[in-house]
Order: C-alpha cells, then sequence, then structure tokens
C-alpha cells in the first residue's frame, strides 16, 4: 500500500502521564496510566486500536542510604551498599565513581566499596558520588570489635 492511500494519528488519554507525536513517539510525562490512541484511515474507512502505557517517575530522589553492617570483628570485610531510593519506591544502585572517606586510619580501610575491618575502634565511613548531576552523600558509624573466637568472614573456630 502506498503512504498517499492511507494516513495515521495518534492521541493520548492524559498529556499529562504519556505524550505522543505526530509521528508516534511516546514520551513518559509522570507517573500513572493512559492511553494511547492509533488510528488508520484507508479509502475511508478508519480502524483504532489502543494501548494503555503506564509510566513511573523515577526523577525525584527520595533518600540516599549508605548500608552495611554497623558493628564488625576484626578480620572480617564486607560490601557497601550505596543507593538511592527514588520516589516511585525503586531503589537504584549507586556505583560510578564513589569515593570514600573515613575518619580514623588503622581501624578500617575501603578499597572499591569494601570495607576490611582492621582493628578495634569505631570510624566514621562517608560515600560520595554524583547521582543524576547532583552530589550526594550518606555516612556510617562502623564499630569494630575483636572477639577471641572470631576469626574473619564469620568463621568460627575452637581454639
Amino acid at each position: 500500500m502506498d503512504k498517499s492511500e492511507y494516513s495515521v494519528s495518534y492521541a493520548t488519554s492524559n498529556e499529562n502521564i504519556i505524550a505522543v507525536d505526530a509521528k508516534g513517539k511516546v514520551t513518559a510525562r509522570g507517573d500513572g496510566q493512559a492511553k494511547v490512541f492509533v488510528a488508520v484511515t484507508s479509502n475511508g474507512f478508519t480502524r483504532t486500536e489502543e494501548l494503555v502505557i503506564s509510566a513511573i517517575d523515577d526523577t525525584a530522589v527520595k533518600e540516599i542510604t549508605l548500608d552495611i553492617s554497623e558493628n564488625m570483628f576484626v578480620g572480617e570485610t564486607a560490601k557497601f551498599s550505596f543507593t538511592a531510593l527514588m520516589e516511585s519506591k525503586n531503589r537504584i544502585p549507586i556505583s560510578e565513581d564513589v569515593t570514600y572517606t573515613y575518619s580514623s586510619d588503622g581501624i578500617v580501610s575501603v578499597e572499591s566499596g569494601i570495607v576490611n575491618a582492621l582493628s578495634e575502634g569505631t570510624v566514621r565511613v562517608t560515600a560520595n558520588a554524583v547521582f543524576r548531576d547532583e552530589p550526594v552523600s550518606d555516612y556510617v558509624d562502623i564499630t569494630v570489635i575483636n572477639h577471641d573466637g572470631k576469626k574473619g568472614s564469620n568463621i568460627y573456630t575452637d581454639e
């Protein structure tokens, strides 16, 4: 069928949620559901189809969190979880270009999001990054303790 023999048009039930242009490109504008209507007309006959599209606004950050156990034993290692909780309730990992700083040398070391408990004490570890062009940070206070029956990585020994 030659394009001159038919026409296609698009419409939406709610421009605030879903927009659709003259070429059928759909753009999410807000949270919710909207219908997109596609009408094809040829030889005086029109057929219309509708699609229901759900959109989630993942642009609004509700909270930034740095998660790790707040208590560790000397010799243990753990991995940080640095995430953005969005207004939509989606949790998005923040993993690119995260820098970690800590207030006391010798208690822990941190490399690539892995914390190593080295000696007894309490230390504040802060994670900093850029998320969606905005600087973000959070911190956690970690207490490292020495336990005679505990030797790293949650392994108990009889010694």
